[in-house]
């Protein structure tokens, strides 16, 4: 499968052919606003930035101001269906798109330095030829928008407040966090830029030698320089409000990674947590008003831009977590996350084919790399949207999980229900016999029958290991039914990663008497 992806993206590397999609809108005649989408920016370097913009026709002006930035594969257009509600408030909406995407010249920069300055002179022209509202300036995007309205408040001092979904806040940690290639996305990304966008070599070059695991350092050099979170200093010196709104089924921007970035900040923020995969949260919000972050969107506005704070619904400082489609949202605070109950259960050998979650006992569990087991996250991309947002989760039955190649441990039937709420964290002693491994851990409610529903998953790769590895599992909120059991499964592979060589490997779990394999579960 890896070397199958590989080989169709060398297509794209070796056929430099660009299909930049660029397209206008016809005038739209409405009494609240005026519509001009034939602005164009000239950059720094030459370069000339695409944009439209809304103005309000019977609201006083100065303006506040809210810029959106396209996200990956698409352009400034994205928003029309908000800015024509947004306008009407009174807000002036301005949506451009960055270099390389759209009818914007350049390659794409991923939130890069010229893409920073690109920024600092789209507010210029706003001053010089509208009338904004300088003090009062919003910045708001998907995905890569995301991403960039996140760096927006950390480079531009003029952008008050940001509003960022399904975003980042380390580049090199969701491609490449706990040294494991992420085969699949990083994948659809790239084809996707090539086919909608226009990539340069050095994007392609880092994509190569991130896949194939070389040169790594300079990768997380060149992607450090992407990750707000190398900047979250200068966004507290001014004590930002910053609103991000992610979601736990996305396996590109995990929601570890932005929930990191969220602990940082120190000004007025809040976290939303919803249901579904990447940018599947507020993907309706493009095509309808009913969709609930970007009514979370217009309420943050109100409330920072327009100085809507009487009697408004928001709560500062708060975790906001969807647990699932059929029941109602959980908010918690950041003080309640950090003290919040932990299940610790150490791993011990297993008997035939499965293992418990017992006290320790000597001894060692090996398995060996080269096949899969039942063990999976699914079909990528697809089986994240349909448990998401259709309740169709990926299930394995445990005893078909294949022992030569995998681990199983299970506990006993929780005599009540059980509320996973956060990151859970395993810890491993393990001997890769000097060749470079993967492992990848999969939670599973299990039922008496032996079906068990993946909770969520996490993996680690190194070059070799002999001794610990903290093993970070991807964030979730997952009620465990009184009389279930919930299940540990270790293999090797995972069609969401690139192997991090095609060398077997012998892995061995050890029990020696001094070594703990624990799982850190943390609870509600």
């Amino acid at each position: 499968m890896t070397r199958m992806l590989i080989l169709v993206l060398s297509f794209f590397f070796v056929n430099n052919s660009f299909s930049k999609v660029c397209f206008s809108l016809k005038p739209i005649d409405e009494t609240d606003f005026n519509f001009n989408d034939d602005i164009e920016i000239e950059s720094f370097d030459g370069v000339k930035l695409a944009a439209n913009i809304f103005t309000p026709k019977n609201k006083p002006a100065p303006y506040p101001t809210i810029i959106f930035v396209n996200s990956w594969t698409l352009d400034e257009h994205q928003y029309i269906k908000q800015a024509k509600q947004l306008v009407k408030k009174g807000y002036q909406v301005f949506s451009y798109s960055t270099r390389g995407w759209g009818c914007s010249g350049g390659y794409i920069n991923v939130i890069g330095p010229k893409d920073v300055k690109d920024l600092g002179i789209i507010v210029d022209w706003l001053e010089d030829n509208t009338k904004v509202d300088s003090k009062n300036i919003g910045m708001a995007g998907i995905s890569y928008g995301g991403g960039m309205t996140l760096m927006g408040l950390a480079k531009e001092s003029r952008i008050k407040t940001g509003f960022a979904m399904s975003a980042w806040g380390s580049l090199y940690e969701a491609m490449y966090h706990q040294e494991t290639p992420r085969l699949f996305w990083s994948s659809a990304l790239m084809g996707t830029g090539f086919l909608l966008g226009r990539v340069d070599d050095v994007l392609k070059e880092k994509f190569k030698k991130l896949i194939f695991s070389k040169d790594t350092r300079a990768v997380q050099e060149w992607a450090n320089k992407r990750s707000p979170i190398q900047y979250v200093d200068e966004i507290n010196k001014r004590k930002a409000p910053v609103f991000i709104s992610n979601n736990l089924g996305d396996n590109l921007f995990q929601p570890n990674n932005v929930w990191r970035f969220f602990k940082k900040l120190k000004g007025p923020k809040v976290l939303d947590l919803n249901q579904g995969t990447h940018a599947t949260g507020e993907l309706s919000g493009l095509f309808t008003v009913s969709n609930y972050t970007f009514k979370r969107l217009h309420v943050w506005f109100d409330y920072w831009l327009r100085n809507k704070k009487e009697k408004s619904p928001l709560q500062l400082n708060m975790i906001n977590i969807q647990t699932d489609l059929k029941h109602k949202r959980e908010s918690i605070s950041e003080e309640d996350s950090k003290n919040a109950p932990v299940l610790s259960l150490v791993l011990n050998e297993r008997k035939l084919l499965s293992g418990k979650m017992i006290p320790k006992k000597l001894g060692r569990d090996t398995i060996y790399s080269g096949l899969d087991t039942f063990a999976s996250t699914g079909i990528p991309l697809i089986s994240a949207i349909v448990d998401g947002h259709f309740r169709i989760p990926v299930y394995s039955f445990m005893p078909l999980i294949d022992p030569l190649h995998g681990l199983r441990y299970t506990t006993e039937k929780f005599e009540k229900e059980v509320r996973i709420r956060g990151i859970p964290k395993l810890k491993l002693n393990l001997d890769s016999h000097e060749k470079p491994f993967q492992i990848i851990a999969y939670l599973y409610d299990v039922n008496e029958f032996g079906a068990g529903k993946l909770i969520t998953h996490g993996a680690v790769s190194g070059s070799k290991i002999k001794g610990e590895v903290d093993l970070e599992i991807v964030a979730t909120a997952y009620d465990i039914p009184k009389g279930h059991r919930l299940a540990l499964v270790i293999d090797t592979k995972d069609l969401l990663y690139a192997a991090k060589s095609l060398k077997p490997f012998k892995l061995d779990l050890n029990f020696d008497g001094t070594s703990r394999n624990y799982l850190n579960i943390p609870l509600k």
